[in-house]
């Protein structure tokens, strides 16, 4: 959030190319990230009901 701060503080000054081109990194690193943590969580649980320490509901 605090690249998004500062691109947004300085969204005036830029030219309307580079601060969509900077918004999109941040949007691409943002998912990079929340995919990385969503497959570490889905292993974890898939390690978790593989040792019988959590069981999924049938659904």
């Amino acid at each position: 959030m605090v690249a998004e701060q500062a691109v947004f503080d300085k969204a005036e000054s830029l030219a309307t190319a580079d601060y969509l081109r900077q918004v999109s990194v941040i949007k691409t690193e943002k998912e990079t990230t929340e995919n990385a943590v969503f497959e570490r969580l889905t292993e974890d649980v898939m390690k978790m009901v593989e040792l019988g320490t959590c069981s999924l509901a049938d659904g």
